[in-house]
């Protein structure tokens, strides 16, 4: 099928098609929305965090790319659950705001309005993009060294984007700071593809396609799929699916255990169809052989952001 152009577009249809929608808060109160909203802040939050864990534990750059389109794929389903619109018009507010690109730098030769030019705006002609191919040419011929700086560097930030985005969720909520940390998570989260040297255009396309594999293609697939869950003592049912029209979901219709793994299955579960498809990205131009990154603890992050603002 053909996904939509930009990433957060599919972001926000794979959000739809696993059930993820829009807050609705006709009737609520201020105060109810205000705590709806909350926990279905927190409930992101952690799958984000979750995510960023696993940066620290990939074996190989596919491994990260998969996990680096996660951590998009939830963090611009934010703002869409929370019927806040979208992430990349903050960015280019960020970028407005900052004035000089040069004073919100994200490495020496990198700045936050390259990244925005090469990503958020997305695709551009292979004639503006030659500017941005030298950068990551230069990244991958420099030795180890300064490899792992800027890959540290881009999870750092990473990092610390995450924890600016939970200290303004999880106490007092305050959404304006939450959305200009979840815009540069989403910017730190673009850096840290770009640091490996993949196209996270081309990866995201491939997660997401993939992601909405997990749809039965048609009736017979996922008549198929019911069999298939059936002889593994699941009962599931099947219904159209309105975002994606001619597939079908498939759902548990009552609590379970799967008996293949002994994983209980709840009810109302979206279960993957047979032609289910893993990701299979490009191969990159060069064997990166990539750095890996350095557990960090919440307790290290705090402590250098606090060195920081003390210097400041």
């Amino acid at each position: 099928m053909n996904l939509p152009f930009h990433n957060e577009d599919k972001s926000q249809l794979i959000n739809a098609v696993f059930g993820n929608y829009p807050l609705d808060y006709n009737g609520m109160t201020v105060e109810e929305t205000k705590v709806a909203r909350q926990e279905i802040a927190l409930a992101q939050l952690d799958l984000i965090k979750k995510e960023i864990d696993e940066v620290q534990t990939v074996q190989t750059e596919d491994d990260m790319r998969d996990v680096l389109c996660d951590i998009l794929v939830t963090a611009y389903g934010l703002p869409y659950r929370l019927g806040l619109g979208r992430v990349a018009p903050i960015i280019k507010m960020m970028i407005a705001y900052r004035g000089d690109n040069d004073q919100f730098p994200i490495h020496r030769s990198l700045t936050v309005r390259d990244v925005y030019l090469w990503t958020m705006q997305s695709r551009l002609p292979p004639q503006e993009r030659t500017k941005y191919v030298q950068h990551t040419d230069y990244f991958h011929e420099t030795q180890e060294p300064e490899m792992r700086k800027f890959l540290l560097e881009a999870f750092n930030n990473l990092y610390r984007a995450y924890l600016d985005l939970h200290r303004n969720t999880a106490g007092e909520y305050k959404e304006n700071e939450m959305c200009d940390a979840l815009a540069r998570l989403v910017i730190n989260a673009h850096t840290l593809a770009f640091a490996i040297g993949t196209n996270i255009d081309r990866d995201m396309d491939e997660v997401c396609g993939k992601l909405l594999s997990r749809l039965a293609r048609d009736e017979d697939v996922a008549e198929e799929t019911i069999e298939f869950y059936k002889s593994r003592s699941i009962e599931t049912t099947k219904e159209p699916c309105e975002e994606v029209p001619g597939r079908f979901i498939i759902r548990c219709t009552e609590d379970g255990v799967y008996n293949a793994t002994g994983e209980e299955i709840p009810k109302l579960k979206f279960l993957k169809s047979l032609a289910h498809q893993t990701p299979v990205f490009y191969e990159l131009p060069r064997d990166m052989n990539l750095v890996c990154i350095p557990k960090t603890t919440e307790e290290q992050m705090n402590t250098a952001a606090a060195s920081e603002e003390g210097g400041e």
